[in-house]
C-alpha cells in the first residue's frame, strides 16, 4: 500500500509521463497488429528503404527522390536526415521491413516525447500536459497508419513540433536548446522541401533574437554567453548540409537541381487567395488537425464559426499576456504567430498541384498556436487562482482535463490502430507474388537490370521488386534515370549486365508483351481476388466507355501506357465525379504482374 502511494504521489508530480504512457499505447499496439504481416514496401516506401540497406557501404547524401520536374529526369529532397535518423532502430532489429515500420513510429513518438518534456522545462507542468494533450488530439488526426508509413512528407511532421517548441525553449534564455533547434529544423527542411522556409526563417529570427539580447544585455545574457550556442549551432549546420554539398559538387548537383526547380519553374504558383483560404481552413476549431478531415487544400473552405472563435481563443491569450506583461506566454505566443507568418509565405509559392501533404506543417502551427493562448489564459487564471488561495485546486483542475483530453482520443485511435494494415497493402501483396515465383530462377552470381511498364501507378511495384531481391542477395540495378531514387551505386549499364527484366503490370499490357517473340516469362502473379478481378475489369470497362462519351481521345488512348493511369488522377479536375470514382477503384485493386527476360540489347517496350 506505501508503494502504491508513492506511486500515486509520484504520478501527481509527473502527470505528463502518465499521458505519455496513455500515448504510447494506441501506436504499441499497431506495431503489434502489423507484426505478423510480411511487408513488401513499394513505391516512395521502397526509397526510403533503399536509402537505410545503403548505409554504410554506400552512404546517401541526399534525400528521397520528390517530385521536382518530369519523372525521367526527377531530383531529390534535399537532405540524407532521415535515412540517419531511423538507421540506427533499423539496424538494431534486423534490417527487415518490420524494422522500417518501428523506425518510423519510434522517431514520431520520440518527437512528442522531447517535445513535452523540454516543455516542461521551460514551462513547467502546465505547459508540459498542455502540450501532451494537445500532441494526443493531433495523433488520433493523424491516425493510426500515419504512424506506420515511411513516407517522407510525414517524417518531419512530429518532429516540426518539437523544433518550434526548442525555438521557444532557446528563445526563455535556455541556450543549450539552440543547437538542438537547428538539428531537428535542419531534420525537417533535409527531409521534405516544403520546411525549407518555415525552418530556416524561424532559426534566423532566433539568431536575431539571440545576438539582440546578448548585445543589450537582457535577461541577463552576454554576449559570450550567447555565441557559445550559436557557435555550436553553427557547427551542427556544417556536419548535417556537408552531404548534399559534397553531393552538388561532386556526384548529382542535386541543390541545384531543387533551386532550378522552384525558381525557375513555368509552372503557377497557388497563390495568395488560395494559399490564405486553405490555412485558414486549418487554423480553425474546424481544421483538420483538430477534427482528422481530410481538406482539399485547393477547394476546402474554412469554417466561419470555427474560424471565429479559433481567432478569438488566440486573441485572448495575445490581450492576457500583453496586459500582464507575461514573457513566457508572449515569447511562445511569438513562436507560433512567427511560424503562421512564415507558413503563409511558403503556402504562397507552392508550385503546382496543392496536395494537402504539402501543408501538413500547419497542423503542428495550429497546434502551437492553441497551445500558446491556452498556456496565457491559464497562467492568467493560476495568478488568480494564487491570490485566492486556490492554486493547488486550479492545477488539479488542469491535470485533469488533461487527462480526459489525452485518453479520449487515445481511445479512439486505439480503436484504429486495433485494423490497422501495412502501407498499400495490395500492392505489397503484388510484389510478393513476383518475388516468390522469380527468385528460383535467377543466379545470384548474375547481375539484373530491371526495367517496368507500369499504367496502373508510378512504378512503386519495380522499387518494391528492386528492394527485395537485394535482401535475398541478388544484384539488380536500374536505369541511370532512377538514381536519385535507388542511389548512384545501383544503376547498372546494359553493357555490364547479364540480363534485362521487365516488369509489366495489367493484362492489357502483359498481353502485348507476350506477342515479343524475344520476351521469356519468367512469373505471372495477380493479387486480386476473383471478386476484385471482376470488380476491377468491370471499372476498367465503364471508364473507357465514359471516357469515350466524353471524347477524351487523348485520355483512352493513354491508359495502358507507362504511368497511364497518373494521367487519369491528374486530369481528376476536368472529369465526372462518377469518372474520378471508377479511376479510384481501379487504381486500389491494383493489376496483375508478370516479368519477362530479354538479353542485353534488345529493343525498348515501344
Amino acid at each position: 500500500m506505501h508503494r502504491l502511494h508513492r506511486l500515486q504521489a509520484w504520478a501527481l508530480r509527473r502527470p505528463e509521463v502518465v499521458l505519455l504512457v496513455v500515448m504510447a499505447v494506441p501506436l504499441l499496439v499497431s506495431l503489434l497488429k502489423v507484426a505478423g504481416t510480411h511487408w513488401y514496401p513499394t513505391g516512395d516506401y521502397a526509397h526510403t528503404e533503399l536509402n537505410l540497406r545503403a548505409i554504410p557501404a554506400h552512404p546517401p547524401l541526399i534525400g528521397v527522390a520528390g517530385r521536382f520536374g518530369p519523372i525521367e529526369e526527377q531530383g531529390s529532397h534535399p537532405g540524407p536526415s532521415m535515412a540517419y535518423s531511423m538507421f540506427p532502430i533499423y539496424l538494431l532489429l534486423g534490417r527487415t521491413s518490420l524494422a522500417l515500420l518501428a523506425a518510423t513510429t519510434l522517431l514520431h513518438f520520440a518527437a512528442v516525447v522531447v517535445a513535452v518534456l523540454v516543455a516542461r522545462k521551460v514551462g513547467g507542468t502546465s505547459l508540459a500536459v498542455l502540450v501532451a494533450a494537445v500532441a494526443a488530439v493531433l495523433n488520433h488526426s493523424l491516425g493510426a497508419e500515419f504512424f506506420l508509413t515511411p513516407w517522407n512528407p510525414w517524417m518531419p511532421v512530429l518532429a516540426y513540433l518539437l523544433f518550434l517548441v526548442l525555438v521557444f525553449a532557446a528563445a526563455r534564455g535556455r541556450l543549450l536548446a539552440a543547437p538542438f533547434a537547428v538539428l531537428v529544423g535542419t531534420h525537417c527542411a533535409q527531409t521534405h522541401v516544403s520546411y525549407m522556409v518555415l525552418v530556416h526563417g524561424m532559426l534566423g529570427l532566433l539568431l536575431g533574437w539571440l545576438v539582440l539580447q546578448g548585445w543589450r544585455k537582457w535577461n541577463g545574457l552576454t554576449w559570450p554567453a550567447v555565441a557559445q550556442p550559436i557557435v555550436a549551432g553553427a557547427a551542427v549546420a556544417v556536419v548535417m548540409w556537408t552531404p548534399p554539398i559534397y553531393d552538388e559538387l561532386r556526384r548529382t548537383g542535386n541543390l541545384s537541381r531543387l533551386l532550378d526547380h522552384f525558381l525557375e519553374s513555368s509552372e503557377p504558383t497557388v497563390g495568395l487567395r488560395a494559399a490564405t483560404k486553405a490555412l485558414l481552413a486549418q487554423w480553425n476549431f474546424g481544421g483538420a488537425f483538430l477534427s482528422g478531415a481530410r481538406h482539399d487544400p485547393a477547394t476546402a473552405a474554412p469554417s466561419l464559426t470555427g474560424l471565429v472563435l479559433f481567432a478569438a481563443v488566440v486573441a485572448l491569450g495575445l490581450v492576457l499576456a500583453i496586459r500582464r506583461r507575461d514573457e513566457p506566454a508572449l515569447t511562445l505566443l511569438a513562436v507560433a504567430l512567427a511560424a503562421a507568418g512564415l507558413g503563409w509565405v511558403s503556402a504562397t509559392r507552392i508550385i503546382g498541384d496543392f496536395y494537402d501533404y504539402v501543408i501538413r506543417w500547419s497542423w503542428l502551427v495550429g497546434a502551437l498556436l492553441l497551445i500558446a493562448s491556452l498556456w496565457a489564459i491559464w497562467r492568467a487564471i493560476a495568478d488568480r487562482a494564487s491570490t485566492t488561495g486556490r492554486l493547488g485546486t486550479a492545477r488539479r483542475g488542469l491535470v485533469a482535463v488533461a487527462a480526459l483530453v489525452v485518453a479520449l482520443p487515445s481511445l479512439a485511435l486505439l480503436g484504429q490502430s486495433a485494423q490497422a494494415e501495412v502501407p498499400y497493402a495490395a500492392e505489397s501483396k503484388l510484389v510478393g507474388g513476383l518475388v516468390d515465383g522469380l527468385t528460383p530462377k535467377l543466379l545470384d552470381t548474375n547481375r539484373y537490370l530491371l526495367r517496368w511498364h507500369d499504367p496502373a501507378g508510378l512504378g512503386g511495384p519495380g522499387f518494391g521488386v528492386m528492394l527485395e531481391m537485394e535482401r535475398q542477395g541478388f544484384r539488380f540495378g536500374s536505369d541511370s534515370w532512377t538514381r536519385f531514387a535507388v542511389l548512384p551505386h545501383r544503376v547498372y549499364d546494359e553493357s555490364t549486365v547479364t540480363a534485362v527484366l521487365w516488369l509489366v503490370t495489367g493484362d492489357a499490357s502483359i498481353d502485348r508483351f507476350r506477342a515479343r517473340g524475344d520476351a521469356e516469362e519468367l512469373v505471372y502473379f495477380d493479387p486480386r481476388t476473383p471478386a476484385a478481378k471482376a470488380e476491377s475489369d468491370a471499372a476498367r470497362a465503364e471508364i473507357l466507355r465514359l471516357l469515350a462519351e466524353l471524347g477524351r481521345d487523348d485520355l483512352l488512348n493513354a491508359i495502358d501506357t507507362q504511368y497511364g493511369n497518373a494521367a487519369l488522377i491528374a486530369a481528376s479536375s476536368e472529369l465526372p465525379p462518377e469518372l474520378n470514382r471508377l479511376v479510384s477503384v481501379y487504381t486500389d485493386l491494383r493489376l496483375p504482374g508478370a516479368v519477362f527476360q530479354v538479353a542485353p540489347g534488345s529493343p525498348l517496350f515501344p
